[in-house]
């Protein structure tokens, strides 16, 4: 049996913050980046050897926001999208997460 684990990107991430409104100023979010640093409470993310806190910053007001403040919860709270990737956990062996960067 295969265990199935999806795991977002920077960009999956990015997608699901466009049009929500930053908690500064009320402004929405049109092209957001995303930023991040290592962080053992963070995202399991594509291309990174440990989980990422993930935030954005507001282009209007330059106000940071993490991810959760927009309601964008990480890891299995998140149903994949069909262009996310999917990894079985042969894969992934007892590394635990995917890639390095």
């Amino acid at each position: 049996m295969t265990l199935q684990i999806w795991v977002r990107s920077l960009e999956d991430y990015a997608r699901q913050v466009v049009g929500k409104k930053c908690v500064g100023c009320g402004e929405p979010f049109a092209q957001p980046l995303i930023d991040h640093y290592n962080h053992d409470g963070g995202w399991i993310v594509y291309g990174f050897s440990r989980r990422q806190w993930l935030s954005v910053r507001c282009s209007h007001c330059h106000y940071d926001t993490s991810l959760w403040k927009l309601g964008i919860r990480g890891d299995v709270d998140n149903l994949p999208e069909k262009s996310s990737l999917q990894i079985d956990s042969e894969t992934l062996g007892n590394r635990g997460s995917v890639g390095e960067r």
